[in-house]
């Protein structure tokens, strides 16, 4: 939950910052369909559809959402911010590797957030002889305020990365002006590129249409 709201609060800040999210339209990403499923399969399981599977089916779920997310981040590493993002990736996922599919937290994090066990799968929890304990959910938003809850130095490293990587592609105010009036002229490069493109196939398929029918088509 705190990366997805740091997430929305990067992109909210965007256009506060002179940004441009159109401007992403012209970015691509390699195997879009990791990162996608690692969402569509982690929400479920660490909400509503926490108690729909026995514990360690869930908890290796859990773990191969990770794997989904983490080969992503990996195939797009090229891009600017992936490495925070490939590191915050790595952090996170070796703790819940290391842990059977779950993030160990501290107790200290789970008391100062109010997060009581519930009994059913929690993909953060306190485990007993935790190993990379560190990288785990160690850090607490205390209870009673608001996201109250339990994160890790991975998340914070994601969050980071995603940031700056969603700030420099959207020429935000964040980065000097130079560097704004470049991402500008790209977009704007592979705008009429693409719309040069579109021209031409479309001139194909009038030139196509308008050709002189032969005897041979009449006979068809």
């Amino acid at each position: 939950m705190i990366v997805v709201f740091g997430f929305l609060l990067a992109v909210v800040t965007v256009p506060l910052l002179g940004g441009k999210l159109t401007r992403l339209e012209s970015v691509s990403f390699t195997k879009p369909w990791l990162i996608t499923a690692a969402m569509i399969i982690q929400i479920p399981i660490t909400t509503f559809a926490a108690g729909w599977f026995p514990e360690p089916v869930t908890a290796a779920i859990h773990l191969v959402t990770y794997l989904f997310a983490f080969a992503f981040v990996w195939f797009n590493k090229t891009h600017v911010g992936m490495i925070v993002l490939v590191i915050g990736a790595m952090c996170n996922f070796a703790a819940i590797g290391v842990n059977g599919g779950v993030m160990p937290a501290s107790e200290w994090a789970t008391r100062t957030a109010g997060i009581e066990d519930s009994g059913d799968f929690m993909n953060s929890a306190v485990v007993e002889d935790a190993r990379l304990q560190f990288l785990g959910d160690v850090l607490a938003i205390p209870k009673g305020w608001p996201l109250a809850n339990v994160f890790s130095i991975g998340d914070i490293l994601l969050v980071l990365g995603g940031g700056y990587m969603l700030h420099w592609l959207s020429g935000s105010a964040l980065f000097p002006k130079r560097h704004r009036d470049l991402v500008v002229s790209d977009f704007w490069a592979r705008f009429e590129a693409e719309r040069e493109n579109t021209e031409r196939m479309i001139e194909v398929v009038e030139q196509s249409s308008l050709r002189t029918v032969t005897p041979e088509d009449q006979k068809v």
